[in-house]
């Protein structure tokens, strides 16, 4: 596979290049899934699916608050990881994952930061937008 490079010339990836990526990719979300980390194929960042629910509710928090100043979403996650309070709602599934995040709290700090970084950018992206559609 051949990709123009603006800076002149021609990026090649090599096929055995573009399928270990696949399979890294592959073998990154399976292992993202398991339900112990001690089940995980692999250890280390994301191996199982407490973190990346946590550090997913994280981010999710971080930037609905940071893009829109509302809290409810962050105040849950808070709650969750800093004082382990998961209350029973929608018949538990929303339990389970707060349940996540309160185990692996410092991947949901971790990742209100991060959404704020992002949520932050984001709105002052539309408010850049909003201000040069309206000239």
């Amino acid at each position: 596979m051949s990709v123009d490079n603006p800076l002149g010339g021609a990026i090649t990836a090599s096929p055995g290049a573009t399928k270990r990526l696949v399979l890294f990719i592959k073998s990154f979300v399976a292992s993202a899934g398991a339900k112990t980390e001690s089940a995980s194929k692999r250890d280390g960042f994301l191996s199982y699916h407490a973190e990346s629910h946590a550090l997913g509710m994280g981010i999710a928090a971080g930037w609905f608050f940071a893009a829109t100043g509302r809290t409810e979403l962050l105040g849950m996650v808070y709650a969750a990881a800093v004082y382990g309070k998961a209350h029973e709602v929608n018949g538990g599934k929303r339990r389970r994952i707060l349940e996540d995040v309160r185990q692996e709290w410092h991947y949901a700090l971790g990742g209100v930061v991060l959404g704020a970084v992002l949520g932050g950018g984001s709105s002052i992206a539309i408010e850049v937008l909003t201000r040069i559609v309206a000239i």
